[in-house]
This record gives structure tokens, sequence and C-alpha cells, in this order.
């Protein structure tokens, strides 16, 4: 355990804005949504979605101003008995660059239904649609240099469309994955 902290009102919006939540609240032993409930209980506003990354690229973005305190609100928060993260403390500036990106990105949205399915996954759908139930009441479909899929018949559709929508992501964010190909001529 260490010694408690104390957090200023004023003392966290100026870190919030400086580097992202989820720095500041590592630093502290906490997770990044614990900072965030920290930031509303002070009414500290954060950047919004995408602030980071577009700073990254160039692009101006408005900071949030610091409300004026109203009667009766909390000016400071103290964290009490938090526990230093166990995690790698230097990882490189590329892969920091990574999660940050990753972090802002556009949140990945699975439709109600399958629409344009990738090739590997209109495979898929039709190989595991004329497949039988295992001992364990799971369909299966494993290659050694493609997908492997496990699931129950009832929930067949919904992997699908999951699947789908991870590929969709993944290639918008600059993944390459070959049209046309099978099971066994995908690697990833």
């Amino acid at each position: 355990m260490n010694e408690p902290i104390t957090l200023k009102r004023d003392e966290l919006y100026n870190l919030v804005w400086k580097e992202p939540i989820i720095k500041i609240a590592s630093r502290y032993g906490i997770s990044d949504r614990g900072l965030t409930k920290i930031c509303n209980k002070l009414n500290v506003p954060t950047p919004p979605r995408g602030y980071w990354a577009k700073l990254q690229h160039g692009i101006q973005v408005k900071r949030i101003s610091l409300p004026k305190i109203k009667r009766d609100e909390p000016t400071t928060h103290t964290i009490y008995g938090y526990n230093k993260p166990n995690i790698v403390k230097d990882i490189s500036k590329e892969a920091e660059e990574l999660i940050l990106t990753e972090q802002s990105a556009e949140k990945i949205i699975v439709p109600d239904r399958l629409i344009s399915p990738h090739p590997l996954i209109k495979e898929a759908r039709g190989i595991l649609s004329k497949s039988k139930p295992d001992d364990y009441g799971m369909l299966r479909l494993s290659f050694k240099d493609g997908l492997d899929i496990r699931v129950t018949p009832n929930n067949l559709k919904r992997a699908l469309m999951v699947l789908n929508s991870l590929f969709k992501a993944l290639k918008s964010r600059g993944f390459i994955f070959n049209s046309g190909v099978t099971f066994s001529q995908c690697f990833f």
C-alpha cells in the first residue's frame, strides 16, 4: 500500500488535458474508468473521443474550459490504499502510439445481420452451417493457417457477425487481408 494521494480539481484538470487519462491513471494505480469517475465527481471535463489522435496529426482541438465550482461541490479527491500496477514500464514509442490510436479509434459496431461478409467469413458460414455439433454441442472449424472457430449452433449467426465486424475494423486500421483466399491460404 502506498500513501494516500489527494487530487485537487484544478491540478487534475491540467493533467487530463496534458496527457491521456489511461497514462495518468496507471501512475496512480487505478483504472482509466476510475479516474474518469473522479473527474466527473469533481466536475472536471475530459478530452472527447479522438482528441489525442487529432492532436497527433496536427489538428487543432478546442480544450473545454474548467467550469466554475458550484456551492457544496468537492474540490479534491483522495485515493486511499492504491496499488501501483504491475505493468511493463518501458514500451516502444511505436507501441504507445498504436495504443493511443486504438483508444481514440471508432468503436467496433456489430450489426444485426451479416452484411457484405469477408470471403473467409462467407466460407466459414458455408462450412459451419452444414456441420453437425460435436459431443459437446459445438460447431468447430479449425484450419492450420486460418480461422479457428468453436461456437454453438444457436450463436453461429452472431459469431459470424462479430468476426466480420472485426475483419472490417482491422481492414480500416490498415491490416491487409487477401480477398478470395481460402482458409488454407490465409495467414494472420
